[in-house]
């Protein structure tokens, strides 16, 4: 599966929405001082899931995890079965 934000119409509004979603996760580390945020980024029928984990001294690292497509229709579901085995 290719990469899903080179595939957007929409890649500066998902670049930002990405920027979006990276500060709220930094928040929530240093809030809750936690090690590690899971977080998931919904762009139409796409499912993205990342990893942010606090390093070091202000350092964080954002790592791309999975992407999973949901089906719009019915007929689509028997394709992204076949895919998932």
């Amino acid at each position: 599966m290719t990469s899903l934000h080179a595939k957007s119409k929409f890649k500066p509004k998902t670049n930002k929405d990405l920027v979006r979603l990276d500060k709220f996760c930094k928040t929530a580390i240093e809030t809750y001082q936690l090690n590690a945020y899971f977080a998931v980024q919904t762009i139409g029928t796409y499912l993205v899931f990342y990893l942010v984990e606090y390093v070091y001294s202000q350092l964080y690292v954002m790592m791309e995890l999975d992407q999973v497509y949901f089906p719009i229709l019915i007929e689509y579901i028997p394709m992204v079965w076949g895919f998932l085995r």
